[in-house]
């Protein structure tokens, strides 16, 4: 899978821009809890590179093309019906 050059750049402009105001943000947290949190990583959680295509294409919509409040909340509604299918099945089993 191939990455127009150009969606790469913004993408990874706008994943550092997120991850810097992550970063400050759990700086502040760790300043007031810093007992509860413990050491801050330095690293992030997880490389582009390490991402399947699948997950990579759902984080370039994610964040170029963030959903609207509607496909939030029929996301919710299908993991919530997943779930809920699956805990019946094994209830069912059971």
């Amino acid at each position: 899978m191939t990455i127009n050059p150009a969606l790469a750049d913004r993408l990874a402009s706008e994943l550092r821009h997120r991850g810097e105001r992550h970063r400050e943000a759990r700086k502040r947290l760790h300043d007031v809890f810093a007992d509860e949190l413990g050491p801050l990583p330095e690293e992030p959680p997880v490389e582009l590179g390490d991402l399947s295509p699948e997950a990579l294409a759902r984080l370039v919509v994610d964040v170029l093309w963030p959903p609207s409040q509607d496909e939030r909340e029929a996301r919710a509604q299908k993991l919530l019906d997943t779930v809920f299918a699956e805990v019946g099945a094994k209830a069912e089993g059971a």
